[in-house]
């Protein structure tokens, strides 16, 4: 209904529909999503691949929507990953695809249940983990203190 339609602010309106389970806006002009997302307690789904957008409203990550376990944002504009989408306990696919992510939050990394999907860019992934580094240097320093070594 309101994917591929060249809209480029969502209507107010939308988000007075607590009862709303999937948001499919992809494929717009869309360059940021209100505050107001919080207001869809019911929301499972969220569709916003092909959009404009730079950054994600940290109301994404409200506790509002405890409901929520997919968001889908490949080829936005997306430069980061806010920290508060860990907080979404049922979240269990986050595809980021197609946007110039260089790193995602410890946070995000740590959820058990989130499978992060950044296929089409991962090579400018610099790090999934941001502490990496420094647990690689301390494997080199001390050898016997990590299995496999």
């Amino acid at each position: 209904m309101f994917s591929d339609n060249k809209i480029v602010t969502l209507p107010a309106e939308l988000f007075e529909l607590p009862l709303l389970e999937r948001l499919d806006v992809s494929g717009n002009l869309i360059a940021s999503l209100p505050a107001l997302i919080e207001n869809l307690s019911s929301l499972r789904v969220l569709q916003i691949s092909r959009n404009k957008l730079v950054k994600l409203p940290d109301e994404l990550g409200s506790e509002k929507l405890d409901k929520l376990h997919t968001i889908e944002a490949n080829q936005n504009a997306l430069v980061e990953i806010p920290a508060v989408l860990a907080k979404l306990p049922v979240l269990s696919q986050l595809s980021v695809s197609g946007n110039a992510i260089a790193f995602l939050p410890n946070e995000l990394c740590v959820a058990k249940a989130l499978k992060v999907e950044k296929k089409c860019t991962f090579h400018t992934l610099k790090s999934v983990l941001p502490d990496a580094r420094h647990s690689r240097q301390q494997a080199h320093r001390h050898p016997r203190s990590y299995p496999g070594r």
